[in-house]
């Protein structure tokens, strides 16, 4: 709905549906997944992108948050090709330490990845991937299990909260009866 997408950039006072923010030892940044339709707006959107975590620090975390389809998958909705082909490189370059997406209604965590070339083996320095789309509507099952990549799944409707102290980082996922459903410490390298 394009009236919620520019009332939401005035809110926000946001000049593109892509942005990133510093709070403390943490870099987030948000993509759009509707302009990889868009050969000139994926273009702009993945210039911005690399532009934006060139400038990232070795010490900072780095969350990127993008989109509606996963990059990762062992439940209905397949890995999005476009962002394996085309975000993925750059997320790896970079060494960014979380990307969540969501569209499955349910929790995956992958191992640590380096997607660049589409092998799905893991490997360190390495991306966590998140899917976790467990905010409310029906929740889906899996498809297969995907063991040599996908650490831990649970259909469960869920929240995840990452914590940053310095080089420490928690990631937990918990549900709405309050019981942790995932839980990985992990130590920043620099």
């Amino acid at each position: 709905d394009l009236d919620l997408v520019d009332a939401t950039k005035k809110e926000f006072n946001l000049k593109k549906t892509y942005y990133s923010r510093n709070f403390k030892n943490i870099h987030l940044v948000a993509l759009d997944s509707n302009l990889l339709n868009d050969d000139a707006n994926k273009a702009e959107m993945l210039n911005w992108l690399r532009t934006d975590l060139s400038k990232l620090k070795k010490s900072q975390v780095s969350v990127v948050y993008f989109f509606h389809s996963p990059v990762t998958s062992a439940s209905l909705h397949k890995p999005s090709e476009t962002s394996l082909r085309e975000i993925t490189p750059i997320l790896d370059e970079y060494l960014v330490d979380f990307v969540i997406t969501a569209e499955n209604h349910n929790y995956q965590r992958s191992c640590p990845l380096n997607l660049t070339g589409i092998s799905e083996v893991c490997t360190s320095p390495g991306s966590l991937y998140i899917v976790s789309g467990g905010g409310g509507a029906p929740l889906q099952g899996f498809t297969g299990t995907r063991e040599e990549i996908i650490r831990q799944r649970v259909k469960a409707y869920h929240f995840v909260l990452i914590e940053v102290d310095g080089q420490n980082i928690h990631l937990r996922a918990i549900d709405t009866e309050g019981k942790t459903i995932d839980d990985i410490e992990l130590k920043k390298k620099i």
